[in-house]
C-alpha cells in the first residue's frame, strides 16, 4: 500500500493515468511542475552545492577541480532532466528543445533583463573582462554551431558528443590558464584592492528563494569562492582569525622567555585577582546583606521564553528561510509558506554539517557539542538512510524488501555509534582532573578534532547522496509531466522543450542574476566612482554566470547525456559497425525547422553580444549609451523566436 502511494507520487504517468486535458488536470498538473521546478533549485544551490563545497574545502586538490565539481552542482537541475530525457524516456528531441529554449532564454531575455537593470549605472567592462567575455562568447559560438549541424542532420552521434564533450574540455583548460596567471600576479604583488583580472565563479547559480531575499543573496555571495578575495562587506565583519600571532609549541629544555602570554587561553587564572575592588565597609557582613536584599528572580516569563528560544531554534534548523520572515518580500512569503513542508524534509534526508564542535567560552566546558545540532543528528542518522532506501526503490520501480530494510537499519546503527561515540569522547575530555597537564589536553583535544572530520565526512556523503537521488527523482517527475503533457494535447516534445520546460528551469537564472546585478545598491560606498565600480564588477559576474551556464547546459547536457545512453544502448540508439557512429533521432521527419529557427536566433545574438564586447570602441559605446533599448531588443528577439516556433507547429499541425 505505501510503496503503491509512494511511486504514484514520484511517477506523475501512474498518478494521472487515466486523466483527460480539463481543468483540474492542467491545475494539479502545473502546480505539480512548480513545485518540482523550485525544488530542484533548491536542493542544488542550497543543499548539494553546500555540501560539495565543504567536502571540498578539506582537500588539497583545490582551485579549478573544485569550481568544476561546484559548477556541476549548481546545474544539476538541467543535467539530470537532460539525461533523464535520454535514458529513461528516450525523448531526445525534448532534451534538444530543453537545451535551446534554455540556451535562447538565458543569451536573450536574461542579458536583457541584466542590461535594463543596469541602464541608470554607468557600468563600463575593463579590457580583462572584456577579454572574459570574448572568450566565453567564442566558446558559446562553437557550441551552438555543433547543435545547428546536429539539427541539420536531425539526429546526435556519438561522435557529435565526443566533439562537445571535447569543446568543453578546452574551455576548462582556458579557464585553468586564466586562472593560474591570474593567481601568479596575485603572489607577485598582493593588493587588497578589487582584482579587475581575478575570474569569478563562472556558475554562480541561486535558488528562488535566495533569488529572492537579498540578504540570502548576498550571505551567499559573501561564502562565495569568486568573491573571496573581495573587500566589499556591508559594515565590518568578524573574520574568525585570530590577530594573535600563532607561537609555535617548543620542547621542555628549549630555553624560553621568563613569561610568555599564551594566545589562546583568554579564560583567568583561578588565582588571579579581581579586575576592581568593591568599597569599603566597617560590617563586614554589610555587602552580603545588601545582596540578600537584591530584587528576586521573577519566574512568570521563564517558561514563555524558553517555549521561544525553543521554536526559534526548531526554525533556524528545520526551516532556516523562515528567519526574518516578517521583512521578506511578498514573493518570497508566497513561495516559502508552502515549501516549509518539503524543505523540513530536505534538512533531516540531506544532513549538512560543516562543524560540530565548538569552543566553550561561554561555559565551563572546554569544548561543547551543541544540543540542537545533537538532536538533528540523531534524527538524520536514522532518517537520512530510511530516505536513500526508500528513493533508490522509488527510482528502480522495485518494493522494499526485508534486505532494504536490514541494510538501511545496520546504516542508521553505524551512524548513531559514530555520533554517540563523539559525545562520549566530548564527556571524557570535559571531565575535570587535577592529573592533566597542558600538553596531554592539547593531544585529547586533537584526538577528539580528528574523530570529528571522519564523522562530519560520512554524514555528509550520506548528505550528497540523498541530493542527487531527489534531484534525479524530481527530474524524472518533470519528464513524464512533459511527456504526459505531449501525449494529450498532440504538442511535439521540441515545442514542449523550447518553451514550459525550457522557462522552468531557466527562471531561477533570471531572478538571481538580475538580484546579483542590484546587490552593489546593499553596499555602502563613498562617492559615485566606487558605486560604479562595484556594479561594473556584479555587471561581469553576472554576464559569466549566464555564459557558464549556456556552456555547460549545451555541451554537457547534450553531449554527456548523449555519450552515455549511446554507449549503454538505450532505447532509440541506432546501431552502427563503427561505435562513433550510433546515433539517435530527434524523433522528426526531416529537418525540425524550430530547432533550426531557435539555433539561428541564438546564434545571431551571440554574434551581436561578440561586436559589442569585441573592444571596437563605437560599438561598445553605442552599448553604453542604449542599455535599455538594447535590453529591451533581446527579449523581444526571444519573443519573436517563441513564437515564430508556435506558429510552425500549429501550421504543421493543421497541414497533418
Amino acid at each position: 500500500m505505501l510503496s503503491t502511494l509512494l511511486y504514484k507520487l514520484t511517477h506523475p504517468s501512474a498518478l494521472y493515468e487515466g486523466s483527460e486535458l480539463n481543468a483540474q488536470f492542467v491545475i494539479l498538473s502545473l502546480l505539480h511542475l512548480v513545485i518540482c521546478f523550485v525544488l530542484l533549485g533548491i536542493c542544488a544551490s542550497d543543499y548539494l552545492c553546500p555540501t560539495v563545497s565543504i567536502i571540498s574545502q578539506g582537500k588539497s586538490q583545490k582551485g579549478i577541480l573544485a569550481a568544476i565539481l561546484l559548477s556541476w552542482c549548481n546545474s544539476s537541475p538541467d543535467l539530470f532532466t537532460n539525461f533523464m530525457s535520454w535514458t529513461s524516456s528516450n525523448a531526445a528531441s525534448l532534451s534538444v528543445g530543453e537545451v535551446l529554449g534554455s540556451c535562447g532564454f538565458i543569451l536573450c531575455v536574461v542579458q536583457g533583463a541584466i542590461l535594463i537593470v543596469m541602464a541608470p549605472i554607468n557600468a563600463q567592462l575593463e579590457a580583462d573582462h572584456n577579454r572574459h567575455v570574448q572568450r566565453d562568447l567564442t566558446f558559446i559560438l562553437m557550441a551552438m554551431s555543433m547543435m545547428l549541424y546536429v539539427c541539420l542532420r536531425n539526429k546526435v552521434t556519438l561522435l557529435n558528443c565526443t566533439i562537445m564533450l571535447s569543446i568543453y574540455v578546452g574551455y576548462i583548460i582556458s579557464k585553468a590558464g586564466i586562472s593560474l596567471r591570474n593567481h601568479q600576479e596575485q603572489d607577485d604583488s598582493y593588493s587588497m584592492e578589487i582584482d579587475a583580472t581575478d575570474e569569478p565563479d563562472l556558475n554562480l547559480k541561486f535558488s528562488v528563494l535566495s533569488a529572492l531575499d537579498y540578504n540570502a543573496l548576498y550571505s551567499l555571495m559573501q561564502k562565495s569562492s569568486g568573491l573571496g578575495g573581495d573587500e566589499i562587506t556591508l559594515r565590518t565583519l568578524n573574520s574568525g582569525v585570530s590577530d594573535v600571532e600563532y607561537v609555535a609549541p617548543r620542547p621542555l629544555t628549549a630555553p624560553g622567555d621568563t613569561f610568555r602570554e599564551r594566545p589562546y587561553y583568554d579564560r583567568p587564572m583561578a588565582h588571579s585577582s579581581p579586575s576592581t575592588f568593591e568599597a569599603y565597609h566597617d560590617e563586614e557582613n554589610a555587602s552580603e546583606m545588601q545582596s540578600l536584599e537584591a530584587v528576586p528572580i521573577v519566574y512568570d516569563r521563564a517558561l514563555h521564553n524558553r517555549m521561544f528560544r525553543l521554536k526559534n531554534g526548531m526554525i533556524n534548523v528545520l526551516a532556516p528561510q523562515l528567519i526574518d520572515f516578517q521583512h521578506q518580500s511578498l514573493p518570497s512569503k508566497c513561495i516559502v509558506i508552502p515549501m516549509v513542508p518539503f524543505t523540513v524534509l530536505l534538512r533531516l534526508s540531506c544532513p549538512q554539517h560543516e562543524k560540530l564542535l565548538h569552543d566553550g567560552q561561554n561555559s565551563r566546558k572546554a569544548v561543547t557539542l551543541d544540543s540542537q545540532t545533537l538532536i538533528l543528528l540523531l534524527i538524520q542518522a536514522i532518517f537520512a538512510p530510511l530516505c536513500s532506501t526508500v528513493l533508490v526503490c522509488t527510482l528502480l520501480d522495485v518494493s522494499i524488501s526485508w534486505r532494504f530494510m536490514l541494510a538501511t537499519l545496520i546504516a542508521s546503527i553505524f551512524l548513531l555509534a559514530g555520533i554517540l561515540s563523539l559525545l562520549w569522547k566530548v564527556i571524557n575530555y570535559n571531565k575535570f582532573s587535577l592529573n592533566e597537564i597542558s600538553a596531554h589536553d592539547e593531544r585529547g583535544l586533537f584526538k577528539l578534532m580528528s574523530l570529528e572530520q571522519p564523522v562530519i565526512l560520512v554524514v555528509n556523503s550520506i548528505g550528497i547522496l540523498n541530493c542527487i537521488l531527489w534531484i534525479s527523482m524530481l527530474a524524472n517527475t518533470l519528464v513524464e509531466v512533459m511527456v504526459l503533457y505531449q501525449e494529450l494535447t498532440g504538442i511535439s516534445e521540441a515545442v514542449l522543450g523550447l518553451t514550459i520546460f525550457s522557462w522552468g528551469n531557466s527562471v531561477s537564472d533570471l531572478m538571481s542574476n538580475v538580484a546579483m546585478c542590484k546587490l552593489h545598491f546593499k553596499i555602502e560606498v563613498e562617492n559615485q566612482s566606487q558605486r560604479d565600480q562595484l556594479a561594473s564588477r556584479y555587471f561581469f559576474i553576472s554576464l559569466s554566470a549566464c555564459f557558464g551556464g549556456i556552456l555547460l547546459n549545451s555541451l554537457i547536457g547534450i553531449g554527456l547525456s548523449g555519450f552515455v545512453s549511446m554507449l549503454l544502448g538505450s532505447e532509440g540508439v541506432s546501431e552502427n559497425s563503427f561505435w562513433f557512429l550510433r546515433s539517435v533521432s530527434l524523433g522528426s521527419q526531416g529537418m525540425d525547422y524550430k530547432f533550426i529557427l531557435s539555433v539561428a536566433f541564438i546564434l545571431t545574438q551571440n554574434v551581436v553580444l561578440l561586436l559589442f564586447f569585441s573592444g571596437f570602441k563605437p560599438f561598445g559605446n553605442f552599448l553604453a549609451r542604449n542599455f535599455r533599448s538594447i535590453g529591451i531588443f533581446l527579449c523581444t528577439w526571444w519573443a519573436l523566436a517563441t513564437v515564430l516556433n508556435v506558429a510552425i507547429e500549429t501550421a504543421g499541425k493543421k497541414s497533418s
